[in-house]
């Protein structure tokens, strides 16, 4: 793949991102019969987001610790529609969250210097009050609430995937 194709995967792999993790939360939420096929799913994508990186960055050990932390990511997410379905706090698993998406933010800006931490740090944390907002309007069965919040969480993952293409080019 040359450079150009690698930043179109990465961006690809962030809209993907979103659209699977509000398919695990829609199915969790329904107790669907795809749920494990769809955890599995975003699982992939987000390996293949930490192999892109790698390749983006031409160090594959960079790529398997974002893999590694999305992976983690993705798991602290579920666990938090689990609690919140079960109406238990969440309030640890989110602190949890957090300290994930600073380390997410971490290896975004060690491996790239063009990256400022603060700066994908203030996008990794809004992606989890936008995606957090999103999943509590389906566990509460409003969908248009839910609709228009998907919308933000959206809107927000294309402005933080602009962002770290932009450092790329």
């Amino acid at each position: 793949m040359t450079h150009s194709e690698n930043l179109l995967a990465q961006d690809r792999l962030w809209g993907s991102h979103y659209w699977q993790t509000r398919e695990v939360i829609s199915s969790a939420y329904a107790n669907g019969p795809c749920l494990n096929i769809s955890i599995n799913t975003l699982y992939e994508y987000v390996e293949m987001q930490g192999d892109n990186f790698g390749l983006l960055v031409k160090n594959r050990a960079a790529g398997i610790k974002l893999g590694s932390a999305l992976r983690k990511h993705i798991t602290i997410a579920i666990q938090i529609v689990q609690a919140a379905m079960g109406k238990k706090s969440i309030t640890g698993l989110y602190e949890e969250w957090q300290i994930n998406a600073s380390d997410i933010a971490n290896i975004y800006s060690t491996y790239n210097r063009k990256i400022s931490y603060s700066k994908i740090n203030m996008y990794m944390q809004t992606h989890l009050r936008t995606t957090l907002a999103e999943a509590m309007e389906i566990i509460n069965g409003d969908c248009k609430e839910a609709y228009e919040k998907g919308e933000i969480a959206l809107k927000h993952v294309e402005e933080m995937s602009q962002y770290i293409m932009s450092k790329f080019m």
